[in-house]
Parts: structure tokens; C-alpha cells; sequence
């Protein structure tokens, strides 16, 4: 029987297409861990891209905390005071750019090397290796601690460009109507508060996501140190033995 079985293993890896053991074990992954894995390498490939980009932004020193980050080159006269305004918020939301760069670095670094642990994990995972499912759960739980400290960073930066925004885009709508002869000044007066609704919206809807985000890695966490899980790869190689 032994010789036949041997012949048998043998005869499959000559065959072309015969499925060998470890995609056999691989098909054989429960469908909910499949599931986690590829969830988190989607996570994972789209982080590292944001992350990539935001690193990006900051060197490049293009990343400006909100909208009304305009120039002009020539300025009409008449508009002499709009330009000054302008150029004083610009210059307090550049401020809050240098005191946020350091922390902003910082989690664009954290998200990098976050998200590559997502997919090396989800990867080692789906091939069975013994080491996988621990180096996901550890993918899972840093980023949970990196999206709640990203979450409390942009509120606070938001925080602080919204009172700046406030204040300048006041005076601005204020003097743009002053400049139209009081013609819509009410609509004038009233765009601040837009905006100021808009990137609260904003805000909310970044919360959010990040919040699904945040229970899918604690889902996957759990389900990670299920106890069938962590038998199933203990089979393969013992590194849960020592867990």
C-alpha cells in the first residue's frame, strides 16, 4: 500500500493540472476566513496607495487642510482688501499645516506599514502557512489603533480649519457683498454657514467609513483566534502551539 501511494503522489505531480496538496489545503480554508482575507487585501493594496499619496502630498507640501486654497496672480485693485483676506487665512491654514506635519507623517507611515501587513498576512493566510492567521490578527488589531488615532487627528485638524473658516469666510462673503452693492446679501451671508454644514457632512461620512472599517478588523480579529482556526494551522506547522 505504500508503494502504491507513493506511485499514486508521484503520478499526480507528473500529471499537467493534477491539483497538488497545498491548493487542495488551500480549497479546503473555511469560506468566512477566505472571505477576511480577501477583504483585508483589498483594505490593505488601497491603503498602501492613500498612504503612498498623502507621504506624497506632504513633501510635495500641496496637502492644505480644506478648500479655499486659491491665488491670483494679478488682483484687480478694487479687490485689494478680498486678497488680504485671503492671504491672511491662507497663511493661518499653512500654520496648521506645519503644526500638524510631524503627526500627519507619522500616520501616513503607520497606514503604509499597516496595510502591508494586511496583505502579507492575508497572503501567508490563504497558503496555509502557520505563521499567517497571527501576523493578520496583529495586521487587524494595529489597525484598529491606527484608524482611532487617525479619526482623532482629522477631527482635530478639521476643528481647527473650520474655526479659521469661519471666521475669514465671513468677512469675505461680508465684503463681497459690501462690493455688490448689498445686492444677495442674505445668500451671502449665508454661504459660510454652507459650508461650514459641508464639511461637518464631510467630517460625519470619514467617521463612518472608518468606523466599518474598524469593525471588520475586530470581526476578523476574533474570528482569527476562533479556537477551530487556530487548530486547523497548528496542524500545519506548530506556530500556534507557542501562542
Amino acid at each position: 500500500m505504500t508503494g502504491f501511494s507513493e506511485q499514486h503522489d508521484s503520478f499526480d505531480a507528473a500529471v499537467p493540472g493534477a491539483p497538488s496538496r497545498s491548493s487542495t489545503a488551500a480549497d479546503s480554508l473555511p469560506a468566512g476566513l477566505k472571505a477576511i482575507c480577501i477583504i483585508a487585501v483589498i483594505l490593505g493594496v488601497s491603503g498602501m496607495m492613500l498612504a503612498v499619496a498623502s507621504g506624497a502630498g506632504l513633501l510635495a507640501g500641496r496637502q492644505v487642510p480644506g478648500a479655499f486654497n486659491f491665488e491670483r496672480p494679478e488682483l484687480d485693485p478694487e479687490l485689494e482688501e478680498l486678497g488680504r483676506i485671503q492671504q491672511r487665512m491662507q497663511a493661518e491654514l499653512n500654520a496648521i499645516l506645519q503644526e500638524f506635519a510631524l503627526p500627519n507623517a507619522l500616520a501616513a507611515t503607520g497606514h503604509l506599514f499597516t496595510a502591508m501587513l494586511l496583505v502579507i498576512g492575508s497572503i501567508m493566510t490563504l497558503r496555509r502557512k502557520s505563521t499567517g492567521p497571527s501576523l493578520l490578527s496583529f495586521a487587524c488589531a494595529a489597525s484598529i489603533l491606527y484608524l482611532v488615532g487617525r479619526v482623532i487627528l482629522s477631527i482635530w485638524i478639521q476643528v481647527k480649519s473650520m474655526l479659521v473658516y469661519e471666521r475669514f469666510a465671513s468677512r469675505f462673503m461680508a465684503e463681497i457683498g459690501e462690493r455688490s452693492g448689498g445686492e444677495g446679501a442674505e445668500a451671502m451671508a449665508a454661504m459660510p454657514k454652507i459650508f461650514m454644514i459641508f464639511l461637518v457632512i464631510g467630517l460625519a461620512v470619514s467617521a463612518v467609513i472608518a468606523l466599518a472599517k474598524i469593525t471588520f478588523y475586530a470581526i476578523a480579529f476574533f474570528y482569527l483566534r476562533k479556537p477551530t482556526v487556530r487548530a486547523m494551522f497548528r496542524a500545519e506547522g506548530g506556530f500556534w502551539e507557542r501562542v
